[in-house]
């Protein structure tokens, strides 16, 4: 949660976290402590725009020229008498801090940039889906450092004569593979990672040769993701 605290003036002069006090019992502090303190909860959803994001963006306003929203709230103070926290309602005090935002128009370039960051990300996760190999029935971890390992295991059932070996596979299961197995489960790997890159780069080469956001957009809408 994140809290603002305000000037004399009752403008927001900073943003902070929680301050992370615990009470008595060990447990952190609740809001409505922290609210008699002067740390107000600031809310970044009300306020913020519904924008088509081919072609809008936005961006936080400085925090002096967020709305600070007056009204009743209910706080808790120590009484020392008792050694409990007594609660109190306070009217015509701060309790909460909307973020206010500017809505900019997003350029050509800006579009291609989030769009290809997307793309990447659909790279990305399907590479982290595994790879399933058909004739095992097994899917396979297929990041770098997994082809790495299995390309130095089978190196090594290479130049110790090993014909078979365990390999574990995506869901953390153990299974049985001779060298020609695994010899051909990376091949089939590289040849499935190949195309992966293939299928990047030109969904990449489709976003670079758009001229307008509206081709952009289109285009895009076209493509086959999963993220």
């Amino acid at each position: 949660m994140v809290y603002a605290k305000l000037d004399l003036d009752g403008k927001v002069k900073e943003v902070v976290s929680h301050p992370g006090w615990f009470d008595h019992n060990g447990d952190l502090v609740d809001d409505q402590i922290l609210l008699a303190e002067g740390y107000i909860p600031v809310d970044y959803d009300y306020s913020k725009p519904a924008v088509d994001d081919f072609y809008q963006s936005y961006e936080v306003k400085p925090c002096s020229e967020w709305t600070v929203v007056i009204g009743t709230g209910t706080v808790k103070i120590w009484d020392p008498n008792s050694s409990t926290f007594r609660t109190e309602e306070r009217q015509n005090i701060p309790i909460s801090v909307r973020v206010e935002y500017n809505v900019v128009s997003m350029t050509v370039d800006e579009v291609k940039a989030r769009l290809k960051s997307i793309i990447k990300s659909d790279f990305e996760a399907r590479v982290a889906q595994g790879f399933y190999y058909e004739s095992m029935d097994a899917r396979f971890d297929a990041d770098i450092k997994d082809v790495v390992n299995l390309m130095a295991l089978l190196n090594w059932m290479e130049e110790t004569s090993t014909d078979s070996t365990t390999v574990r596979t995506y869901d953390n299961s153990l299974i049985s593979m001779t060298r020609i197995q695994l010899s051909d489960l990376v091949k089939e790997i590289g040849i499935w990672r190949s195309n992966l890159y293939q299928q990047k780069w030109s969904k990449e080469s489709a976003i670079d040769s758009c001229s307008t956001i509206d081709d952009l957009k289109q285009t895009f809408s076209s493509m086959d993701l999963i993220v």
